[in-house]
């Protein structure tokens, strides 16, 4: 079992006796500036009637039982424990500890069973309800272990360890407002330099369009706790998210200043900085960041990146290697190597890494249709087609395997092309790329009409494209509509007499 539960149950006993046996609540809110927070409007808790101290042999034997659980003695804690728990079995203290010291044994019915005495006992502190949150938890019961955090934070609306994990639960359940009323009060109420409820808060913000509230939330945090680099670095990264490039690049110089050896400050540092249009100050601060921290894998990949954003797929190269040194099992330096070689024209050995991507057991639907790109330039046309076929297995509305399997397909199987290409542009949103795969897979299943309707839209859209007009003209050449040929291929030619397939262009004008 977890030290988790042994040193946040034992605390609270601890602070129970010395208050005088009244169960700990945590109320901070009245020492802090929370400001405009939005907090919700929980329920007062009730106040609890005084418990008189145990006194005498009993306090005495609470104590050493106590002392024998935190020295790691459980089999004698639990005896000391489970003896004074039949001396006094009225007293919540004995049994809260003996669930402690039961969930560490390992006996977990034993404890939840001690845990509900408690409670019942306590009647007003949450403590009990949360650490059986806690185990039930560990028993992988998260329904259970939400019904106990709600009743918890039911019993106690401002402990904040009671609204935090009924938040987390509440989120994994699907419940995010619920999760974002609980976060809040656990950020009202708990500790100002705790950061997970601030960082789960922020993050449902985010992610619901509410931005500018997760950015505020995490500014008042790192406010508050200028030290906290993890705080710092989450309001860096909202910020970028937010477009907030330049307030991020100035708030990051200030975090590298004082964390220069944090490769996450220095990888963020150099994305504030290019997104604030320094690309080349955003490259230096890469390229010093591999000088102080070689080898380093995260800085490796932002700088091969950075590199390969800038043409230099030479140089990402490099980089991407470098990082694979000291993490050879990396999936994203991986992708990135096999980039820079597909973009240097090294197709093997490109490929190579693509298809150790795909045989991962953890491989997904992008790694299979990288492959299968990789695959179409090497050319292995049935490798590709196997690729793309997989990615559609792990993701059937990948309209991009979509598309490329229709275009393969389109010679071979141009009916089955078409199902996949208007699938594909439907999912896309029509997206001009899959049109022009739809467009020719009409016209090699014999439907040159609707190949017409396509190519001559995509034509009128780009009207300075002489390839979209070649594939206008032998669409309307097979509808037997020679005038409209013959002006799409002039057109063609007229505007590149040398493009790529200019010499098809003219064969087929002199054919017509």
């Amino acid at each position: 079992m977890s030290g988790r539960l042994c040193r946040i149950g034992l605390l609270s006993l601890t602070l129970s006796l010395a208050l005088g046996g009244t169960p700990i609540r945590v109320a901070y809110a009245a020492s802090f500036e929370i400001e405009d927070l939005f907090v919700p409007a929980l329920p007062e808790p009730a106040v609890p009637p005084a418990i008189t101290p145990m006194t005498g042999a009993s306090a005495a034997l609470f104590d050493e039982a106590g002392k024998a659980f935190l020295a790691g003695d459980l089999d004698r804690a639990a005896h000391l424990t489970a003896r004074l728990a039949e001396t006094v079995p009225e007293r919540p203290e004995p049994w809260h500890l003996l669930g402690l010291i039961r969930a560490n044994q390992g006996r977990f019915e034993d404890s939840l069973a001690a845990l509900d005495r408690s409670a019942e006992l306590y009647r007003h502190s949450a403590e009990p309800l949360i650490v059986k949150g806690d185990v039930l938890l560990q028993l992988g019961r998260p329904d259970a272990a939400r019904d106990a955090y709600a009743a918890a934070a039911e019993r106690d609306p401002r402990n904040w360890r009671a609204t935090e994990g009924y938040a987390g639960l509440l989120e994994s359940a699907g419940d995010l407002d619920g999760a974002v009323t609980y976060y809040a009060a656990a950020v009202a109420y708990g500790p100002r330099d705790r950061l997970s409820p601030s960082l789960s808060l922020a993050r449902l913000f985010a992610t619901s369009d509410r931005l500018p509230e997760a950015i505020e939330l995490m500014g008042r945090f790192a406010k508050a706790n200028p030290d906290n680099v993890d705080g710092l670095i989450a309001l860096g990264r909202l910020e970028l998210a937010g477009g907030r490039a330049e307030s991020a690049a100035k708030l990051l110089d200030a975090v590298a200043q004082t964390h220069p050896d944090d490769a996450r400050v220095l990888v963020l540092q150099s994305r504030a900085h290019r997104d604030a249009s320094r690309p080349e100050e955003a490259l230096d601060l890469l390229e010093k960041a591999a000088e102080r921290l070689p080898g380093n894998p995260a800085i490796a990949y932002e700088l091969g990146t950075m590199r390969g954003a800038t043409g230099d797929y030479a140089g990402a190269t490099e980089a991407f290697r470098s990082g694979l040194e000291l993490a050879p099992d990396d999936r994203a330096l991986m992708k990135g190597l096999s980039l820079a070689q597909f973009r240097l024209d090294e197709a093997p050995s490109a490929a190579a890494l693509a298809k150790a991507l795909a045989d991962r057991t953890d491989s997904t639907a992008a790694d299979h249709v990288w492959l299968g790109v990789v695959a179409e330039r090497l050319p292995d046309r049935s490798q590709a087609i196997g690729a793309y076929e997989t990615a559609l297995s792990l993701q059937p509305d990948n309209w991009l395997a979509m598309n490329n399997l229709a275009s393969l397909l389109i010679e071979t199987t141009p009916a089955r092309a078409v199902t996949l290409a208007k699938e594909a542009a439907e999912i896309s949103g029509d997206a001009p790329a899959v049109r022009d795969t739809l467009a020719a897979a009409y016209l090699a299943n014999g439907d040159a009409g609707k190949a017409v309707e396509i190519f001559g839209s995509l034509a009128d859209e780009r009207g300075t494209d002489p390839t979209l007009l070649l594939k206008l003209g032998r669409a309307l050449a097979a509808t037997r509509d020679t005038a409209g040929a013959r002006d799409a291929l002039g057109r063609a030619l007229a505007l590149d007499p040398d493009f790529d397939g200019a010499d098809e262009a003219r064969r087929l004008l002199s054919d017509l």
